[in-house]
């Protein structure tokens, strides 16, 4: 169980599903915790959101869509980074533009619908089903398009899915008093599998693991 740190779990106005826009500071007697997706704006922004509307802590989880950026000079995708954001040792598929017709490019903003088709271990992953070796040998089951090609369409590799640093932004001066934390793709997706089944109640709880001291002068 959470005990007494106990917080309902809530998703960010419909309007505003990634949790970019600025609010008048409002208090909440519920406790809750907004989960949002990243990309879009900082992980501070975000924090800071979630913060005047009322929640008690923000959960930032990982996104595929969030690897890619628009190009706002020349209006190109700008494309996901080699052994930063995915590595094709892990898995590699070639989509090609029959499969590409199913996503909607270049990525604007978060879009669900392309990354779940292009997650999991069924032939519903496009990677998987242009190779199904993919599932076994990506841990992450999720890949990346990498913005290259070859003469059989365009190339994706296996995804990283790990935990990041919440950098903070230097432009905000509001002060972020609430606890954010950071969850991958797999993590978020069990969380909001549950969020979405009304049978369940579901209420989250936010803990920091012990920090052992150091002796610097040793």
């Amino acid at each position: 169980g959470v005990g007494s740190d106990a917080m309902s779990l809530m998703v960010p106005p419909a309007e505003d599903e990634l949790l970019c826009g600025s609010y008048a500071e409002s208090e909440s007697s519920a406790r809750s915790a907004m989960i949002v997706a990243r990309g879009g704006c900082t992980f501070e922004q975000k924090a800071l959101a979630a913060q005047a509307l009322g929640a008690s802590a923000v959960v930032i989880h990982n996104t595929l869509a969030s690897r890619y950026s628009l190009n706002e000079t020349t209006g190109e995708p700008v494309w996901p980074q080699d052994r930063f954001d995915y590595d094709c040792n892990f898995g590699q598929a070639t989509l090609t533009d029959s499969d590409m017709s199913a996503l909607s490019l270049p990525y604007q903003s978060y879009d669900p619908t392309n990354d779940s088709r292009l997650s999991g271990d069924t032939d519903y992953n496009l990677c998987v089903k242009n190779d199904p070796s993919f599932a076994s040998t990506c841990s992450s089951q999720r890949c990346l398009l990498t913005g290259r090609g070859n003469d059989r369409g365009n190339i994706a590799c296996c995804a990283w899915d790990l935990h990041v640093w919440l950098y903070s932004d230097p432009s905000i001066s509001h002060q972020v008093a609430i606890p954010a934390i950071f969850i991958t793709m797999e993590e978020a997706a069990r969380l909001l599998a549950d969020l979405s089944n009304n049978a369940i109640h579901l209420q989250v709880g936010i803990h920091s693991r012990p920090r052992p001291s150091y002796n610097l002068s040793a």
